[in-house]
């Protein structure tokens, strides 16, 4: 159960930080 947790764990920082990057992103090309 431990391992599993982890693994969604990490799969949301992975979403949050792709979310981040991608606003990041479109506000440094599309100001």
């Amino acid at each position: 159960p431990a391992k599993g947790t982890t693994y969604l764990r990490a799969c949301e920082v992975i979403k949050r930080t792709t979310r981040g990057t991608l606003l990041s992103l479109s506000d440094i090309f599309w100001p």
